[in-house]
């Protein structure tokens, strides 16, 4: 009797394959965490007084010395602290620079683990508008990334996938927790992508986007107007509600000509990210008071007649011309130099004062926390780093203790302790 045989589906062992090696990647990985990842930091039962420090308040004003007395997770008091206290924590800050926590925009930190390995991302879904994913509840606090970001000053992070044209709505995390219910600070607001030039799926993108907002819009007005089951309309609501902010990732000239024209058209007032042909609409820019959020200001120009200082010399336009910016980095582990990308734009014009308030205080508004952060400011959260030398400078920056809500937390990660590691090896 012939038995008959199942045979392999060879189309298959690519994609099996491939979920072994991911599998195989994220069980050593969860592993090698438990031993090398750092606890939360906890908060000091007594107050802390940083002593005769350099402080930068972030939002603009000039440098001073002073010292920083927190009490609770909260900045007390800036400037010379009398007071004496039965038991106290004091950091000798002579010689040092204290700067606000700086806040990574528009950043997929805590989605991804290994940029070649699928397992480890979890930045897309399937389908072009998905304004109802939420990044927060997918972000990873044991991500082995985020260390090494925290490590270079970056302690707030507004996180957001990266799924066809509506990403879903963005999260801002601080970078030393337990899990993500820990690190959610807000749910801030939904991002677009705008559909570029030369996309074949443009028209089709437009149109749904269109009557995505209509359908918003018409709900703002009357809510007896449509269904409140349709969980995309109800991800789009807050923005007419003044709940949610919308940030538009848009570059090109000519669609930035059509996002204006749908922002007058829907009556909204968004972000625009990206805009590396802002300098062209400036007028535009200024009139409407549309904020900017800056990405990759280190790269080469979008057009052959640009000069190529072009994107190094942005920022200092944007502030010369009273419009409000802030300075990301795309990416993940990238936004560990946001701080050198503002010295780029120091380099080329803007002010210091300027370049740290585009990382910090105005990142803080853009994301509605600047209540509590921003800004090294009587009141608001002890979210804050002490550094040796100019943190804007690769060669001189080394931070050495920095604090999330009053907690001081750990700087170490992988990459040191591998430097640690291969620095005391013995090559006889």
């Amino acid at each position: 009797m012939n038995i008959p045989v199942k045979r392999w589906n060879h189309s298959l062992q690519l994609p099996i394959y491939s979920i072994c090696v991911g599998l195989v990647i994220t069980i050593g990985i969860n592993l090698a965490r438990a031993q090398e990842i750092p606890s939360p930091g906890k908060a000091s039962p007594f107050p802390v007084i940083i002593r005769g420090a350099m402080v930068h308040p972030g939002n603009g004003d000039i440098a001073r010395i002073a010292d920083i007395l927190i009490i609770d997770g909260k900045i007390q008091k800036v400037g010379e602290v009398k007071e004496t206290y039965k038991q106290s924590t004091e950091i000798q800050g002579q010689g040092k620079h204290v700067y606000p926590g700086f806040i990574a925009l528009n950043t997929q930190l805590g989605l991804i683990e290994i940029e070649a390995a699928r397992p480890t991302q979890d930045t897309r879904e399937s389908g072009l508008i998905n304004p109802n994913l939420r990044a927060a509840v997918a972000y990873n606090t044991d991500s082995r990334v985020i260390p090494t970001v925290r490590s270079n000053g970056v302690l707030l992070a507004q996180v957001v996938g990266n799924s066809g044209v509506i990403n879903g709505s963005s999260a801002v995390m601080q970078l030393d927790a337990w899990n993500w219910e820990d690190a959610l600070i807000r749910e801030d607001g939904v991002f677009i992508n705008w559909p570029e030039v030369s996309s074949s799926s443009r028209k089709t993108s437009l149109q749904e986007l269109e009557s995505l907002f209509k359908d918003a819009r018409a709900y703002a007005t009357n809510q007896s107007a449509i269904s409140t089951e349709d969980l995309r309309v109800q991800s789009i609501l807050p923005i007419f509600t003044g709940h949610k902010k919308l940030f538009i990732e848009v570059n090109q000239y000519a669609a930035l000509l059509e996002v204006i024209a749908f922002i007058k058209r829907f009556q909204i007032q968004p972000v625009l990210v990206g805009v590396s042909d802002g300098y062209r609409i400036l007028d535009q820019l200024k009139s409407l008071g549309i904020p900017v959020i800056l990405t990759n200001v280190n790269r080469l120009p979008d057009r052959d007649i640009d000069s190529p200082e072009a994107p190094f010399k942005l920022p200092a336009i944007l502030d010369s011309s009273k419009i409000t910016f802030a300075l990301s980095i795309p990416g993940f582990w990238q936004v560990r130099n946001l701080a050198f990308t503002a010295g780029t734009a120091i380099g080329y014009g803007l002010s210091p004062e300027a370049a740290l308030k585009s990382i910090c205080l105005t990142p803080a508004k853009l994301c509605g926390i600047d209540n509590n952060y921003g800004s090294v400011e009587v009141g608001k959260s002890a979210t804050l780093l002490i550094c040796s030398g100019d943190v804007f400078n690769m060669a001189t920056s080394n931070i050495e203790t920095a604090f999330i809500d009053g907690r001081q937390i750990s700087l170490d990660n992988k990459q040191e302790q591998l430097y640690r590691k291969y620095r005391n090896k013995d090559t006889n």
